[in-house]
């Protein structure tokens, strides 16, 4: 397959992501077109006192008219189904050369017949064509550079030699815009093929994986991962020997179904999942792969990566499900670590401020009736003597100590968040707004109280203390008000704590 200049992925490929690109934003222009264009006509119609009865307004009627069909025209075969990938680029291109010519002519005429040098929308629609649409780059680069010849050329005259040096600076930015964003879509383009062949061969790997009953009985003795087989009709499961090694349960269970619904072993959101994957064997799925939690015989939870193969009878009726489970418990909790890694303040061992933000968008969009987000923000005063006094390390000891002591006496289900340097923030889902009073209370009282080498060096803070009930949609407001609320207390003298909760109608100090 021939491969675009400069890159090594295909020109089908590019035409493919090009295409998806320009679509919707070729869509959007063509809809505004429509209704400037239509407005236009309506003004040279019945705003302008001479109508169409002059010359001038006549080429200024013709040119609405041409962009308000060409937008018309472009919207209808856009529509058209049955046009192929390639058909569809070539659309586009046309329509962009299209929009890009008729706003340079339409200047031209217009700064030449008016000299209107500052009302012209040659640059936005270079600015449209250049950053936003993805072409090939010879054709963008040549239309830009037509275009922007037939510009000046036609109206050099009507600039002051600042005036171009600034209109040529600006074309060259158009330039480099779309050279880099032309390097962006090829490197994504680049990442999805690369996916896609690394599930293509994810895929081939599950092919392989559907063998005959005969098959799978010559390897289940020799394979350690698990292998079962499930007959259908007598709803009698097999384990392989490995089975015994992680459960308690018998590795042959007959009447498998009923088994699934009375063991308490299994937790009903694990056994749903069961109940799906049996039930699509039963109509017949060729092949399923889930992801399942299963206690282990050492009582600690197990993750496994359950592959099913449905064999049909003569009949073409399914008849049994043979399949594997691999134990993915390792690479799991390795992924969970990554993720609390990825959220956990490395300093002081607290969320950080994306992972507690994150967590307030979504729990924002959660809350039930009656239930409130509350969120404080604690601020240490004077913690700079502390640096100067006692030396930074002591500092650093300092700020990890106010955050053990605030997971420590949180409530059940509040998020601990540092924002930066002395700054945390706690936010709680809660009914009872007293409860988290209580407990900013308590952080007032023992934050002066941490010692440093024996000393207490009475480094009290500031909190302000809001909430908001689920009318409040935007995570941005609620810590504005938090934010606000603690630069109340520091203005009446800090070491205090502010209150302020307009749902409630609660502003106390």
């Amino acid at each position: 397959m021939k491969k675009l200049a400069w890159t090594d992925i295909s020109q089908q490929e590019f035409v493919e992501s090009a295409v998806s690109v320009n679509r919707p934003l070729l869509r959007a222009g063509a809809i505004f077109g429509i209704v400037v264009e239509a407005i236009g006509m309506l003004r040279v119609l019945f705003l302008s006192q001479s109508g169409l009865g002059t010359l001038n307004n006549r080429i200024y009627f013709s040119f609405y008219l041409i962009l308000f069909l060409s937008s018309l025209g472009y919207l209808v075969f856009d529509r058209v189904k049955s046009l192929s990938t390639a058909a569809l680029y070539r659309l586009q291109l046309g329509g962009g050369i299209f929009l890009i010519a008729w706003h340079t002519v339409f200047n031209i005429y217009d700064i030449s017949r008016s000299n209107a040098v500052g009302s012209f929308t040659f640059i936005s629609a270079l600015f449209f064509y250049s950053s936003l649409l993805i072409f090939k780059p010879w054709h963008t680069l040549s239309v830009i550079f037509v275009c922007s010849l037939s510009f000046f050329v036609c109206l050099a005259h009507n600039f002051s030699s600042g005036e171009l040096i600034n209109l040529s600076i600006t074309v060259g930015l158009c330039v480099i815009i779309h050279l880099t964003r032309f390097n962006s879509i090829v490197n994504q383009v680049r990442k999805d093929k690369a996916l896609i062949d690394a599930r293509q061969e994810l895929s081939d790997a599950r092919r392989d994986f559907s063998l005959s009953i005969e098959q799978y009985r010559l390897i289940r003795q020799s394979d350690n991962n698990i292998t079962f087989e499930w007959d259908i009709k007598e709803d009698r499961m097999r384990f392989s020997k490995e089975w015994t090694y992680y459960f308690d349960t018998p590795k042959d269970i007959d009447g498998f179904t009923g088994f699934v619904e009375s063991t308490e072993l299994i937790v009903e959101k694990q056994k749903n999942i069961l109940r799906e994957a049996m039930k699509n064997v039963r109509a017949g799925a060729a092949y399923q792969n889930c992801e399942m939690s299963l206690p282990l015989k050492t009582g600690e939870p197990g993750w496994f990566e359950i592959s099913i193969i449905t064999q049909r009878d003569t009949a073409g009726e399914p008849k049994c499900a043979i399949g594997m489970l691999e134990d993915v418990t390792e690479s799991r909790n390795k992924l969970n670590q990554m993720e609390i890694d990825v959220q956990m303040d490395m300093f002081t061992g607290v969320w950080n401020k994306d992972a507690i933000e994150r967590y307030g968008r979504r729990k924002l969009g959660e809350l039930t009736d009656g239930q409130y987000l509350a969120a404080l923000i604690l601020d240490m005063d004077g913690f700079k003597n502390i640096n100067d006094v006692y030396g930074h390390p002591a500092g650093d000891y300092f700020l990890k100590e106010v955050a053990r002591l605030m997971k420590r006496s949180a409530p059940k289900g509040a998020r601990v968040g540092r924002i930066g340097g002395d700054e945390f923030i706690v936010l709680h889902a809660t009914h009872d707004i007293e409860g988290f009073k209580n407990y900013a209370e308590h952080l007032m009282s023992v934050v002066p109280l941490i010692e440093l080498g024996g000393n207490i060096p009475g480094c009290a803070c500031s909190i302000g203390l809001t909430a908001v009930d689920g009318s409040v949609q935007h995570y941005h407001m609620l810590y504005q008000m938090a934010d606000d609320a603690l630069y109340e207390a520091k203005r009446n003298g800090k070491g205090r704590l502010h209150v302020s909760i307009p749902a409630l109608d609660i502003e106390t100090v």
